[in-house]
């Protein structure tokens, strides 16, 4: 019995590490300011937000994260190509409620977001980060008479995943 569970425990966890050696960690990052006042504009390397998911090669992936009135999800299918490189075909979407409702079916009230969406496909060598697209708002007037300005940057890098060993 006892050699029958220690087989069990060995087939596991070999199970396991070879299971883990097709995964890989997703990491999109957007780096920059959001509607800052033009005269408190930071340096566009502030991190914003990023999001992490482990992904399987030839397999889809999905992560989705909610912070207060910002909700962030990303999916999209990864291959590793015959060169070692990486193809991620990836949909990511970031919205956030602005505190305004319209009216819907019945009475109900649909609260209104503003998003911000990137479908793409990239190649990616491992580890090095690819930028998937930059946000350069022109200067606009707040409705108390500030100009605003937004500059975002967003990159996504492949690593291999490590699960922790702890």
């Amino acid at each position: 019995m006892a050699r029958l569970f220690c087989g069990l425990l060995m087939f596991l966890a070999f199970c396991t590490s070879m299971a883990s050696a097709n995964d890989f960690k997703l990491r999109l990052e957007t780096s920059g300011f959001r509607e800052k006042p033009t005269n408190e504009i930071e340096p566009p390397n502030r991190q914003l937000e990023s999001i992490e998911v482990v992904a399987r090669v030839n397999q889809p992936f999905f992560g989705k994260s909610t912070v207060g009135a910002t909700t962030v999800t990303i999916n999209g299918h990864l291959e590793q190509l015959n060169d070692g490189r990486f193809r991620v075909q990836l949909r990511y979407r970031r919205s956030v409620e602005t505190g305004e409702f319209i009216g819907g079916a019945n009475g109900a009230k649909l609260p209104v977001t503003k998003s911000t969406n990137i479908n793409s496909t990239a190649i990616l060598d491992l580890q090095k980060p690819v930028e998937l697209g930059k946000e350069d708002s022109a200067i606009r007037t707040s409705t108390r008479g500030v100009e605003l300005k937004t500059l975002t940057r967003s990159t996504l890098t492949v690593d291999r995943f490590e699960p922790s060993t702890n």
